[in-house]
């Protein structure tokens, strides 16, 4: 069960930064910005599907 809830918060922690991340994005002006955000969400959710698989 510790294994679990070790994956979960770490996946709850992925999500956060995800959000923090679309949340900024909304603001974002500059292009260069929202590109270094896009590839930063990218980066997350591929460690999210690691954590998973």
């Amino acid at each position: 069960m510790k294994n679990y809830t070790l994956i979960q918060a770490k996946m709850d922690e992925i999500l956060f930064k995800i959000g923090v991340a679309e949340h900024i994005l909304k603001s974002a002006t500059n292009s260069f910005h929202k590109k270094q955000i896009h590839e930063a969400i990218e980066q997350l959710k591929l460690e999210m599907y690691q954590i998973e698989y």
